[in-house]
């Protein structure tokens, strides 16, 4: 992070930097990984994300492709947009109702679609697929 992301005042453990500012978020210096290792860090957060991605992808293909489908390839980007129109006019609303929160493509002109972030750890991405999976259980089950 460059100092003008800084917005605290003081400094924060490890950052050694001092932060700017007395008002606004938490100081960003928090997100960035230890000195010395930032090339290591962002490949492992970059291999964190293509595992996580491929693994959805996979995970879709497998278990809802008759009614979820991913839209667009996943690149540079840890979000997924999913053709969702076959659960219905909200698939959005569909989904959160069973624990899923994915955003809305209608925001972005696009209903009947959603996003899916998989910057998450493994076991919250397989907690929510397990859920859109149960989604597709019932919404097909609705169709007979």
């Amino acid at each position: 992070a460059s100092s003008g992301l800084h917005r605290s005042r003081g400094t924060r453990a490890g950052c050694g930097r001092r932060c700017l500012g007395s008002t606004g978020p938490p100081c960003y210096c928090v997100l960035t990984p230890p000195r010395g290792a930032c090339e290591a860090w962002r490949r492992a957060m970059v291999d964190h994300l293509r595992e996580n991605r491929d693994a959805a992808v996979a995970f879709l293909e497998r278990e809802c492709s008759d009614l979820i489908t991913v839209a667009a390839p996943a690149e540079s980007t840890y979000l997924l947009w999913l053709d969702a129109r076959k659960l219905g006019a909200s698939p959005g609303l569909l989904l959160s109702q069973r624990g899923v929160y994915l955003t809305d493509g209608a925001a972005f002109g696009a209903r009947g679609f959603v996003r899916l972030n998989f910057c998450c750890s493994r076991e919250t991405l397989e907690v929510g697929l397990e859920r859109i999976k149960g989604a597709c259980a019932e919404a097909r089950s609705n169709m007979s």
